[in-house]
């Protein structure tokens, strides 16, 4: 396959990129230049398979066709098929975003209203070339769920206001729920852009979270996902309110009481017993049953209930999955699974009182700020620092941070992990540490 492509229509294009399922590049193409860094596999894939040259034009890749052409990697994990990472789409130009008014109408919603979706299978010591893709499939704004569509126009809003507002070098990815505004550029922090109304701010494009960026992969592979209910039935609800003003509307409206008075109103059949209580709680009081929330997945939120006592000490810092130290080192920051983690909006779910019978105190969506995400960063660059030195019994403690540290979480003594040289300790993880969640509990709790 050496011709070089010429595309008329959609369906010229469709029939280019079908050719790629099941196959790697250096199989289509033997001889294949050697690429590294992010992007490889997509540099090439513009390259080689469709001709396309670098450009940053506002207008989609196949200008013919209406379609912008996108790369997402997938991993495997045990209930299917999940995003490695952000799917990064056109820069931000704050100037021009400023003076938008409908997102229809906007740059971004032309360029990426139609997305061509590459997908395949990432594998971290494989070369860009022999990836192998799984599936490709259109992605159209136009006819995503409503809920979901109607979320992504409300967080290109909400950046645009940011920008509007003079608070472009303030924007952090953990704003939003579905789109987000991510550093771009090799030196992040450094690559500045003008902004009208404040002072030059950090480059940035517009992304779909990696959690959204999953949901679009099992809809091109068209798995079956597990039954997933709404929190927004009527879509025409969130055309009056943001989708934060719902969720918060429904789980403040039990502020005061305690859990056995929320327990009786929402579900009287339910039992408050298990670890998993309060988490099922907040579902009844969201109006949901499924464990697995539409709208929850796709955006990657994270509900964490946060016991508080009485002085408004919090007693437990809040966990993180178990990291594997191997695959920890072979990550950088910007793509990490921490750092994913913290970019993500957290819903925190306060209780207050004495552990028999508390009440419930609020509930309130955080975002981590670019300067917590500097001091995680730190963390995060200690512990594998020290993991590359064979330190792993002494990664970073409480003492080291006052927002991130790292300690065990394994189930028993028997639950190990092992290190790039052949230790073998408790998995650890990193945990969100009780006095930051002491700090988010008395910036966020309503004032009486």
């Amino acid at each position: 396959m050496t011709d070089r492509p010429s595309f008329a229509d959609e369906e010229a294009v469709l029939r280019r990129a079908r050719s790629l399922v099941g196959k790697t590049l250096r199989e289509l193409y033997g001889a294949v230049p050697e690429v590294s860094g992010k992007g490889g596999f997509g540099t090439l894939l513009e390259s080689l398979h469709f001709g396309l040259a670098p450009s940053t034009e506002s207008a989609p890749d196949f200008g013919e066709a209406g379609l912008e052409l996108k790369a997402a990697g997938l991993v495997r994990e045990r209930d299917g098929w999940k995003a490695k990472e952000r799917l990064v789409l056109n820069v931000i130009n704050y100037e021009r975003l400023v003076e938008e008014e409908e997102f229809t109408t906007s740059s971004f919603y032309r360029k990426n209203r139609r997305i061509l979706l590459v997908l395949y299978e990432y594998q971290s010591d494989t070369k860009p070339a022999d990836l192998r893709v799984l599936a490709v499939g259109v992605v159209d704004l136009e006819r995503l769920d409503p809920a979901f569509a109607l979320m992504v126009e409300q967080d290109w809003r909400a950046i645009r206001d940011a920008v509007r507002a003079g608070r472009a070098h303030l924007l952090s990815e953990s704003d939003t729920f579905l789109l987000a505004a991510c550093p771009k550029g090799s030196k992040a922090g450094k690559e500045l852009r003008k902004q009208p109304n404040g002072p030059p701010a950090q480059q940035r494009a517009f992304s779909f979270k990696p959690a959204f960026v999953s949901v679009l992969a099992r809809a091109v592979l068209d798995q079956q996902a597990a039954a997933r209910e709404h929190i927004v039935e009527d879509p025409s609800e969130l055309e009056r309110r943001r989708f934060e003003e719902v969720v918060l509307g429904r789980l403040n409206a039990y502020s005061g009481m305690t859990v056995e008075e929320i327990r009786r109103l929402v579900d009287p059949d339910m039992t408050l017993s298990g670890k998993a209580r309060f988490a099922d709680l907040t579902r009844r009081m969201l109006g949901v049953r499924s464990r697995r929330i539409a709208e929850f997945d796709a955006a990657g939120i994270e509900v964490r209930t946060v016991r508080v006592e009485g002085s408004g000490r919090v007693r437990e810092s809040a966990s993180f999955p178990a990291f594997r130290m191997r695959e920890l080192v072979r990550q950088s920051w910007r793509d990490s699974d921490l750092r994913n983690q913290l970019t993500r909006r957290l819903l925190f779910v306060f209780l207050v009182g004495p552990k028999d019978a508390p009440r419930f105190s609020h509930a309130a969506f955080w975002s981590l700020t670019e300067e917590d995400l500097e001091e995680a960063r730190r963390v995060w660059v200690e512990t594998v620092r020290r993991i590359r030195q064979g330190r792993v019994r002494g990664l970073p403690k409480k003492s080291f941070s006052s927002l991130v540290h790292v300690r065990p979480h394994g189930r028993n003594s028997l639950d190990v992990d092992e290190a790039p040289d052949g230790q073998k300790v408790t998995k650890q993880c990193f945990w969100l540490d009780s006095s930051y969640l002491a700090k988010v509990y008395a910036a966020t709790k309503p004032v009486p």
